[in-house]
Formats: structure tokens, C-alpha cells, sequence
């Protein structure tokens, strides 16, 4: 089917893919709340699972019900993951400021879709996608605060990998995360 002028589409994994990513991501974050203790470990934990609550929503789209409260579910879960990341820097080296409010803006930015009816959020599920098409201004909303929160942290990690303020390690695994997480929202926008 194509896509009409006025839409904006997010493709997602296939339903047995998202479950079997649900499930190994909430081993993962069981696993890693169990091996660090720390703030940056814990936040780490809830990042891992908030992305198994996401691919849970996804296989629940097109499995169970095509119910737009688990599509509200997945926007708002993935809609945390940048700022999240950031406050795991920010638990581990004190200076980055601004998590407060990355929390605050995240928290306006996913209201809308938690409690309007007219974001004419449509899903299809295919062989290899689930589509989420929603209203224009909505999407570019959404994705260009999740895009500045990425650039933010990105800057900060590199910023904070140059200044060896933060543990090398942790930093570059940060950093293959948000590089990752931007290739392939960046590669869904280009195939869009």
C-alpha cells in the first residue's frame, strides 16, 4: 500500500523477532541488575528493559490486538531511552546537566499521544515490518526531540571519552548504543 503525502511511518521488526528480542533483553537486564549495583548499572537494567517492553508491544500489535494503547505503550518507552542514557553518564560523572529537564521535555513531548484520540495512528502488520504511520506534525515532534536528545548524548560521550571522565569501557558502549540506536532510525527514515 502506499504511503499517502500527509503520513509519517516507523518500520519495526516482525512479531517473532520482537518476542524473541523481548525475551532475551529481559534476561539481559536481569543480568545486568544482578552484576552492577551502581546507579549507572541499574539505569543500564531499565534501559535494556524498556527496549524488551517496546518489542513486546510490537509482537502484542500484531498478535494479540491491534489496540493503539500498545503502539501509545512503545512510542512513549522508546521516547525515554535517550534521556535515560544520559542520566547513566550523568549518574557516573557528575557535570552533564540537563537531565531534569530531558526528563520534563520527554514527559511533555509523549503527552500527546498518551491522551489524544486525533494522532490517526494507523498499524500494519507485514512479513517483514509493522508500520506505525501517524499524523505529520506529531511524528516530526517526537522524532526530533528523540533525535537532539541522541546528539546531545552523543556529544556528551565523546566529550566525556576526550576528557577521560568517564570509565573507557562503559563510554564506548554507550557510544555503540546511541551510534546503533541513530544508524537504524537513520536507515528507517532513508527506506521511508
Amino acid at each position: 500500500m502506499p504511503k499517502k503525502k500527509n503520513e509519517v511511518s516507523l518500520y519495526c521488526f516482525t512479531p517473532l523477532v520482537s518476542l524473541g528480542a523481548f525475551g532475551v533483553e529481559t534476561l539481559l537486564a536481569i543480568y545486568v541488575l544482578q552484576r552492577f549495583r551502581s546507579a549507572a548499572g541499574r539505569l543500564s537494567a531499565l534501559f535494556i528493559f524498556l527496549l524488551g517492553i517496546f518489542q513486546l508491544m510490537e509482537f502484542s500489535v500484531c498478535t494479540i490486538d491491534q489496540s493503539i494503547m500498545f503502539v501509545r505503550i512503545a512510542f512513549t518507552v522508546i521516547a525515554f531511552l535517550p534521556i535515560i542514557a544520559l542520566h547513566m553518564m550523568q549518574s557516573e560523572c557528575k557535570h552533564i546537566r540537563f537531565v531534569k529537564l530531558g526528563y520534563f521535555i520527554t514527559f511533555l513531548v509523549t503527552i500527546p499521544l498518551l491522551l489524544s484520540n486525533s494522532l490517526a495512528i494507523s498499524i500494519r502488520c507485514t512479513d517483514y515490518y509493522i508500520v506505525f504511520t501517524g499524523a505529520p506534525w506529531y511524528m516530526i515532534l517526537y522524532g526530533g526531540w528523540y533525535w537532539i536528545m541522541l546528539c546531545f548524548g552523543m556529544y556528551h560521550l565523546v566529550r566525556e571519552l576526550r576528557l577521560h571522565l568517564l570509565d573507557r569501557t562503559l563510554n564506548l558502549w554507550t557510544l555503540a548504543g546511541f551510534l546503533v540506536t541513530g544508524a537504524a532510525n537513520g536507515f528507517n527514515q532513508i527506506i521511508e
